[in-house]
């Protein structure tokens, strides 16, 4: 029996989240023709097992475990354990990690902003232990309280688009390249850690 025309026109519409405006200048600086292979994988997994394990430890330590910091634990010791993907080309010679440290992205300003929040020796760090440090990150960053993020956006509220995307090439250099860490400019080497978990759970 075909559907009346009224339900027939009905559509579903997305509502959108307004985008904060430093964020959006962030993006326009950033985007650029790609320069470097870039490979894409898919692997599908049964997760009962893990949030059987996410159930447990929240029964077992009273902390609010997530399936987020479960991936982030086992990408850790994925990369502890595999030493070639735990690194980074400076000057087309490979240089491991001395460290295995994962990032995990936070959104905040009510989905308006995104930065990261980064745990140095995850392999080495227990789940729940990890799920207290990136909470802890979290509440920084939700409470304008991250020194690090706040002087990294100093330039991006003053510096017009064209200026940024070069500074920000300058500051990827001397980050991800040389692994020099700039304190008082906001500057951290390597700030990605050699992983990023973007979303879990969705």
């Amino acid at each position: 029996m075909p559907l009346p025309r009224a339900a027939a026109r009905v559509h579903h519409r997305r509502e959108e989240r307004p985008v904060n405006p430093l964020r959006r200048k962030l993006a326009i600086a950033s985007w650029d023709a790609p320069r470097e292979p870039n490979i894409f994988g898919r692997l599908t997994l049964d997760a009962e097992p893990a949030l059987a394990y996410v159930e447990h430890l929240r029964k077992t330590s009273g902390e609010k475990v997530t399936l987020t910091t479960v991936v982030g634990k086992a990408v850790a010791m994925a990369l502890r354990d595999t030493p070639s993907l735990n690194g980074y080309l400076r000057f087309d010679t490979y240089v491991p990690h001395e460290r295995v440290s994962v990032a995990f992205l936070v959104a905040f300003e009510e989905g308006k902003n995104l930065a990261k929040a980064k745990i140095d020796d995850l392999d080495r760090k227990s789940v729940v232990e990890a799920t207290v440090e990136l909470r802890q990150l979290a509440d920084k960053l939700h409470k304008g309280k991250d020194e690090a993020f706040n002087k990294s956006m100093g330039p991006v509220r003053l510096l017009p688009v064209w200026v940024i995307r070069r500074l920000l090439k300058v500051v990827g250099f001397i980050s991800t390249r040389l692994g020099w860490s700039v304190p008082a400019l906001g500057i951290e080497a390597f700030p990605f850690g050699a992983c990023v978990i973007t979303n879990v759970g969705v």
